[in-house]
Parts: C-alpha cells; sequence; structure tokens
C-alpha cells in the first residue's frame, strides 16, 4: 500500500499504546487519516481511517510508502515487550533520524514523537531529530495523542 495524503498522522511500531492513541486520535477527530508503519502479516486494526504500510520502517522506501514528509506527525512506539531497552530506543532514534534526513533533503520538517524507555537517553544530541520526547512510564495514549493532533 502507498498513502498518497497528507496532513496525516503516521504511527510506527505496532503496540497495544500505539492501539489505545489511534483509538484517542480518532476520538478526538474522526476524520484524521493514520498511517500505521510494522513488520505484521496483516493491517493490526480495521478503520475507514487506517491505512497499513507493512515493512521495515528504518528503511526509506517503507517511509515514502506512508508520505511520512507530508504527514502532520510521525510517533515513534517502542514494542511492547523489549528485551533490550538501549536497543529499543536506540532503533527509535535510528528512525527519527532518518525521517529528519528525508526531510532535509525535500526541505520538509515532520513533527516527530518518540516513546523512549529510558530517560538517560534522552539528550540535547537528538534535539535535531526528535521534536517531543515522552517516557514510556509516563501517563502515554492520551499525550500522544493530544501532541500528535497539536499545532506545531
Amino acid at each position: 500500500m502507498v498513502y498518497q495524503g497528507k496532513n496525516h498522522v503516521v504511527m510506527i511500531t505496532w503496540s497495544e499504546k500505539a492501539k489505545l492513541s489511534i483509538m484517542e486520535i480518532l476520538n478526538e477527530k474522526k476524520t484524521t487519516d493514520i498511517v500505521v508503519i510494522d513488520k505484521l502479516e496483516e493491517a493490526p486494526i480495521d478503520d475507514d481511517n487506517v491505512y497499513y504500510v507493512k515493512g521495515d520502517p528504518s528503511k526509506v522506501e517503507i517511509l515514502d510508502k506512508a508520505n511520512v514528509l507530508e504527514a502532520k506527525s510521525v510517533c515513534l512506539f517502542a514494542s511492547d515487550y523489549p528485551v533490550d531497552v538501549t536497543a529499543e530506543d536506540g532503533k527509535v532514534l535510528l528512525i527519527a533520524s532518518t525521517i529528519k534526513q528525508m526531510a532535509k533533503m525535500k526541505n520538509t520538517d515532520p513533527y516527530i514523537v518518540c516513546e523512549i524507555l529510558d530517560e538517560d537517553h534522552i539528550n540535547n544530541g537528538h534535539a535535531d531529530w526528535v521534536d517531543d520526547y515522552i517516557l514510556s512510564h509516563k501517563p502515554f495514549s492520551k499525550l500522544i495523542a493530544a501532541t500528535a493532533l497539536s499545532e506545531k
């Protein structure tokens, strides 16, 4: 699937928090299009406003299929049961940096929100890649939904 719309919300990595965040967004603004990127065989949610792109979100061609550069916001989630917290946060930050590099080449600036598991992984070195960090242990779904729909 290739999504061609604009001003949508992209959710990367399917998790329970991603599911709850999608429900919050759709409850707030039913007309918002949401594109989920994950490696699951089938779309994890069935809704007219939710689209699914299957693949590795660290790959530019997969991010292009979700039209991330035209998104209102991009929300990156950690897995539900990460084996290695450092590796999980590293994966999230790698994807965020990939999106920002793509955006720089096309002169766009999608708003990027990242779930981070370890507060020590938040530092000024990532300030250019991420617009908002949300620590996993904080009240999450309502916060990420509100942040995704906020004005820049």
